[in-house]
């Protein structure tokens, strides 16, 4: 057994050793073949050489919004009583007004969190452009403070409603209220496409809200303050070039 031993050993010196002198020598002819660079003008970086990102450049509202949610359930599973006082209970009685807003973050369960947040990282992207960030983080509560609004007004069982459903709904009623605003500058066929894709999701939404315990109330609230958040704050095509026209002038 020792000299079997000895002798792999020794087989495996000797391979190591030749894989060492194949890499000096592939080594030594690589820098032989490169042409001499001057130590004074440093060699450039290549082009095809991925770029190092700064770390604020990922924060983007696409994946920073559907991330609060994400990071609230994380909490919950360490904290489950945080789930009920976060919910929004149904007469609110007297829990704190926040709960109009606090209800938006919390969920029942994964895939509740799943559907939302999926939801909300497709609807985002054609969305941000419309509006600064700042005016994005406004939609969130205006949404969540109509939806919850909508389901304190109209429904009379006593329940709790949580989820940010309703913010979602705000973000495509937002975007319906941009693609209304300046539909005259906008392609006809895309927007006939978007308000019918829209219309279809809604009715199976709603339509689904009535076999599964969903809160209609709370995406009809939610659909609303976006779309009137929408028509309000979203960028106005026809008045932008309005101003690009006169600023021309005003050179001239």
């Amino acid at each position: 057994r020792t000299s079997s031993l000895c002798l792999l050993l020794l087989l495996l010196l000797l391979t190591s050793l030749a894989l060492a002198a194949t890499a000096t020598a592939t080594a030594t002819a690589t820098t032989t073949s490169v042409s001499y660079v001057s130590p004074s003008r440093p060699r450039r970086p290549s082009r095809f050489l991925p770029k190092r990102r700064r770390f604020s450049s990922y924060l983007t509202p696409t994946t920073a919004f559907p991330a609060i949610p994400c990071l609230t359930y994380l909490l919950q599973t360490l904290n489950p009583s945080l789930t009920l006082s976060l919910a929004l209970p149904i007469p609110l009685r007297s829990s704190s007004p926040l709960r109009l807003l606090t209800c938006s973050l919390a969920h029942a369960n994964l895939p509740h969190l799943l559907v939302n947040t999926y939801s909300m990282a497709s609807i985002l992207p054609p969305l941000a452009p419309t509006l600064p960030r700042a005016d994005l983080a406004r939609l969130w509560l205006c949404s969540s403070l109509t939806a919850s609004m909508a389901t304190l007004g109209m429904r009379r069982t006593q329940a709790v409603s949580l989820g940010s459903s309703g913010v979602v709904c705000g973000m495509v009623g937002c975007y319906l209220g941009y693609v209304d605003k300046n539909s005259p500058h906008l392609n006809r066929r895309s927007v006939s496409a978007f308000k019918s894709s829209v219309f279809r999701s809604a009715s199976v939404l709603f339509l689904t809200g009535f076999l599964a315990p969903v809160d209609n109330y709370a995406h009809l609230g939610g659909f609303a303050g976006g779309y009137a958040f929408g028509r309000v704050r979203c960028r106005d095509i026809g008045g932008e070039r309005r101003e690009r026209i006169e600023r021309a002038r005003e050179t001239l």
